[in-house]
């Protein structure tokens, strides 16, 4: 092999570009929005997230949020998390806001239980 001959190293799923449009590192392991602020479980400050963009809900700690300057309203923040990217934490999230949901049943479910 020649000295200035090159191996290429070959891309991780993170490290490849879609649409050749660069982005934040952390934002493809980003939630795709944020929906409210709760306390759950047990006095714990999160937020009601959908995960995937396929309503996929979930609670997650609320630091992967932040308030938009312009809007005010909650959206991602630029830091991935693991909800997205990890099976486990993700369930765990996802499991959260279900006993979330049974505790405090939005209204229309509750009208027709």
């Amino acid at each position: 092999m020649a000295g200035n001959e090159r191996t290429k190293k070959a891309k991780l799923a993170h490290e490849k570009k879609s649409n050749n449009v660069p982005k934040a590192a952390g934002t493809r392991f980003s939630p795709k929005m944020i929906l409210e602020t709760v306390e759950w479980p047990a006095g714990e400050r999160g937020v009601v997230a959908d995960l995937d963009g396929n309503g996929r809900l979930a609670i997650i700690p609320a630091w992967f949020s932040m308030t938009d300057r312009k809007t005010g309203k909650l959206v991602p923040a630029g830091l991935a998390c693991p909800a997205v990217y990890d099976r486990v934490a993700g369930l765990d999230a996802v499991n959260r806001y279900k006993g979330f949901r049974e505790a405090n049943p939005q209204p229309d479910e509750a009208a027709s239980a």
